[in-house]
């Protein structure tokens, strides 16, 4: 399931999603129970933190570093509202 995350950066995996009517199409399950959407909730709040972290290293700043801040708050949003 990370990867779908990572596929749909920043886009849609919901049940409805296109990436996930391809992923089952070609053959995978992926039944949207609560565990399902709790797992790819944390799969993209790690992505949102390795973004963050990343910019210092890599000397980002201005738009991007807001980008991924804004990707990470996104997450961590996410996460709240599926308690």
């Amino acid at each position: 399931m990370a990867e779908l995350v990572s596929l749909a950066f920043g886009g849609d995996t919901g049940p409805d999603s296109d990436l996930v009517a391809g992923y089952t199409e070609a053959g995978g399950r992926l039944d949207p129970t609560p565990a399902v959407r709790h797992r790819l909730a944390l799969y993209r709040l790690y992505l949102g933190l390795l973004l963050v972290v990343e910019c210092g290293p890599r000397g980002y700043a201005g738009d991007h570093l807001a980008f991924c801040r804004r990707t990470l708050a996104g997450a961590v949003a996410e996460l709240r509202v599926l308690g």
